[in-house]
């Protein structure tokens, strides 16, 4: 197939309500026709407002001044930023410009404001500082007129943007449908399952799923970059041979590379001969402490807490090592997997694969893995009730943590799972 056949130039004006700013009351005063802002807000209400931003927007955001208030440490604040702004980036292919709070005169907490200004300026891109602005008589935000201007509601000429390649949406533009089916076509030839949805026309989760575990078994540098494919990495895909070992994509379908189906993988139905995933390569235990410490503190919730129930349950084993047959089994142990032990004979990660599309024998991948964890602490971090909090883990007794320790129950969805 022609190359020409698979160059795709997009050229899209943004609209008004593509523009969205998020953040406290140095975003509620930029202005703009999506404002989601709110006065007093830390990050972790301003995660709350980036999981409300549409896909492909373009996204204003200040934040982390009211956390130095609270006391939070700058490294802290500034990792916390940097995480909001790359889930934007890459789970939703927002375009974000950050715009850095003054350091003011007058603050709660005044001698950690330049400190946190810097760690934020090297964790992330700055769009604007707003330092040295004419400050309003609290010694804390600028004058009115240092905010007008900077949020523009509407694209210009030269914003139009023509990229070759796909985009992974939604939105799904009507005119990529045909490169989008026959690239899925291709990857299902290769063994890649798309999903459930099959050949649909359509650059989702899924798809991007498929595109990771192809990249990974070529060694492709940064294979889990699943927002964006180039006209040329779909022309060596197109040309591309199976290879003998195929890896999983995560989906709820995969193929079976010796007899070429697609299969629904259920591990409530207990195969004893089935190998036992294991975690992959590329992640350690301490990889995945701190992923849970960055998405614990995003929640409102208690790191430590949050590690000692991981330590309690998935730490040592991606699946579970207690034995059992039959229905809630896999491979002659327990059907419960990941650093939190989500079981698919009918508890938590039957949920999981439920709201995801993903199967959790074949999401021991670093993005699985990672996914889980959000997953995970969401429903931590907003339910109550008998089952609510942390009572649906057994790994909370020997770990001495109490239902509602740490946050549980009380916290903030954040929903950037996928």
């Amino acid at each position: 197939m022609r190359y020409s056949d698979f160059k795709i130039v997009e050229t899209k004006l943004r609209e008004a309500n593509e523009v969205y700013v998020i953040g406290d009351s140095h975003a509620r005063a930029m202005g703009g026709s999506n404002n989601l802002a709110a006065d007093g807000a830390r990050l972790s209400a301003i995660a709350q407002q980036a999981a409300r931003v549409p896909e492909g927007a373009i996204v204003y955001m200040t934040g982390g001044h009211n956390d130095v208030a609270a006391g939070a440490q700058p490294q802290q604040i500034a990792a916390q930023v940097k995480s909001i702004i790359d889930d934007l980036v890459n789970n939703k292919n927002a375009e974000v410009t950050y715009i850095l709070f003054p350091e003011g005169s007058s603050n709660t907490n005044q001698e950690q404001m330049a400190p946190t200004r810097q760690a934020i300026a090297a964790a992330v891109p700055v769009g604007q500082d707003l330092d040295g602005c004419s400050m309003q008589g609290d010694g804390i935000h600028c004058q009115l007129s240092a905010y007008r201007g900077i949020v523009r509601d509407s694209a210009t000429p030269n914003q139009t943007q023509e990229q070759d390649g796909l985009q992974k949406g939604p939105p799904y533009p009507q005119e990529q449908r045909e490169a989008v089916s026959q690239l899925q076509a291709k990857l299902e030839e290769l063994y890649y399952s798309v999903g459930n949805t099959g050949v649909d026309g359509k650059y989702g989760p899924r798809t991007a799923r498929a595109i990771a575990a192809y990249r990974r078994d070529r060694e492709l540098p940064d294979p889990n970059r699943g927002a964006a494919i180039s006209a040329e990495e779909i022309q060596a895909l197109m040309s591309a041979e199976r290879t003998e070992e195929i890896t999983a994509t995560g989906n709820r379908y995969e193929f079976n590379p010796e007899t070429g189906d697609r299969e629904y993988s259920n591990a409530a139905a207990g195969d004893p001969n089935a190998p036992a995933p294991g975690y992959p390569d590329d992640i350690t235990r301490r990889d995945i402490e701190q992923i849970i410490t960055r998405e614990a503190q995003l929640r409102g919730l208690d790191p430590s807490v949050a590690i000692r129930i991981f330590r309690a349950e998935g730490a040592s084993s991606y699946q579970s090592t207690i034995p059992r047959s039959g229905s809630g089994s896999h491979a002659g142990r327990e059907a419960s997997f990941g650093p939190y032990q989500l079981f698919i004979g009918g508890g938590l990660g039957n949920e999981y694969q439920r709201q995801t599309g993903r199967d959790l024998i074949t999401d021991n991948t670093r993005d699985g893995i990672e996914n889980q964890i959000r997953w995970a602490l969401d429903y931590v971090a907003t339910t109550r009730g008998r089952i609510g909090g942390w009572a649906q883990w057994a790994g909370r007794i020997p770990a001495r943590v109490g239902q509602y320790d740490g946050g549980a129950g009380s916290g903030e969805a954040v929903n950037n799972w996928s």
